[in-house]
């Protein structure tokens, strides 16, 4: 059998030194091993909180094995992104547009997509085009709730009240999303001034799952609400 040696960059030495000093010798031999290698790494560099290396390291693992599943890199980008590494998980969302676009899923585009959408809102109310992209989204898949809640959630932060509620209610109108959706409805009325109409959102949000924090804040809306009287 042929393989394909690849030696090892001195970054990926000093991290498998660190898992164990009997690898830091050793060689990449077939891709599938170099990949399976680089996901390793990159679990422990999140758990390392090492954010930069552990997108670098996915992103060899990609560069190696480029006909891996794409679920395998667009988990590392969302783990990356649920640890506030915006940067890294962008840079390695990027990465996939370049290796996988032409043979993407259009679940698996979707998905990417509401992934950079939420990295883009994550640093401000996101750009036109991300409300473009997630309202093509939208129409493809009216049940898309995350698609629409990150509608709602542009529009709320590019001070656009009525769409963010317009499209608050419609993942309201799906069981998964009711509550969260209810909740940030509410947070648009009470933005707005409309703190009756945020109560009975609130209520109902409590209903379907009781949270401390939404208990206080119906406490405090009704407070202001009656004093409106």
């Amino acid at each position: 059998m042929h393989y394909q040696w690849l030696p090892l960059p001195r970054l990926d030495q000093r991290l498998l030194a660190r898992v164990h000093p009997r690898v830091f010798t050793m060689h990449w031999r077939l891709p599938e091993a170099a990949s399976r290698i680089a996901r390793t790494l990159t679990g422990l560099l999140a758990r390392m909180e090492d954010a930069r290396e552990a997108g670098r390291a996915y992103e060899r693992a990609i560069d190696i094995d480029p006909g891996q599943p794409l679920s395998r890199p667009l988990h590392a980008a969302e783990v990356l992104a649920s640890r506030g590494a915006v940067a890294q998980s962008q840079q390695l969302a990027a990465h996939i547009h370049e290796v996988f676009d032409a043979r993407m899923e259009e679940a698996d585009r979707s998905r990417l997509l509401k992934l950079e959408a939420r990295l883009s809102m994550s640093e401000g109310a996101g750009s036109e085009e991300t409300a473009k992209v997630l309202e093509e989204i939208v129409q493809l898949d009216p049940l898309d709730g995350e698609a629409l809640m990150l509608l709602g959630q542009h529009y709320s932060q590019s001070d656009q009240p009525d769409r963010a509620i317009f499209y608050y209610e419609r993942a309201a109108s799906l069981e998964s999303f009711e509550g969260n959706a209810k909740i940030r409805q509410a947070q648009v009325l009470v933005g707005m001034g409309r703190y009756a109409d945020a109560v009975p959102l609130l209520r109902r949000a409590q209903e379907i799952k009781p949270r401390d924090d939404v208990a206080r804040y119906l406490e405090q809306v009704e407070r202001i609400a009656k004093s409106k009287r």
